[in-house]
Order: structure tokens, then sequence, then C-alpha cells
């Protein structure tokens, strides 16, 4: 788990446009990746202005997380990872559908 958040961390600092390639598969493949290999799920995702998906990928019962930006072209990339990932007993407001406002741009 050290050993992957290191190494990722690293070729994100170093990353040039052939390195930062390497980074990335296809959807499926990379989501299969991160499911099977360490357990994890989309937990949480949101669109940016250039229509790239960044995604929260997480396991609870392991702690691991993964952030990825899931591109227009449907390659989805690395760009953190982690552990220490715990989902909060209290939701905050919004999320159970009970303060919109709150949450409104």
């Amino acid at each position: 788990m050290i050993a992957r958040a290191a190494i990722l961390a690293a070729a994100v600092a170093l990353a040039t446009p052939a390195t930062a390639q390497q980074q990335c598969g296809g959807a499926a493949d990379m989501s299969a990746w991160l499911s099977g290999e360490y357990g994890e799920a989309v937990v949480g995702q949101g669109v940016n202005e250039t229509g790239v998906v960044m995604q929260m990928w997480g396991n609870a019962e392991t702690g691991t997380w993964t952030i990825t930006a899931l591109l227009p072209d449907g390659q989805l990339c690395l760009l953190a990872a982690g552990g220490g990932f715990e989902v909060p007993a209290v939701r905050p407001p919004g999320i159970d559908g009970t303060d919109h406002a709150r949450c409104s741009r």
C-alpha cells in the first residue's frame, strides 16, 4: 500500500506527457484493477469545467483510497492514492436530502 502511494506520488510529480500516459488506461481495465487489487469502489465523483470526471475511490475495510480522472476519451488516470480512508458516521447536511440549500451554488 505504501509502495503504491510512493510510486504514484513520484510518477505524478515527475510526469511528462510521455510518462503521464503510462498512469492512464482504459476505464474498464483500470476500474477492474482498483476493485480487484484493492477492493475499492467509487464513493464520490464530480465533473469539472473541461468534462473530466474526478472520482474518489475507497475501501472502508482496508482504508485505501485513490483519486482518478476519467477523461472524455475513456481513459482513467490515477492521480493520488493513500490510506486512512473512512466513511463518516454522520453525513454532512444535504447528503441525506434534508438541507439542499446549503449545497446550492
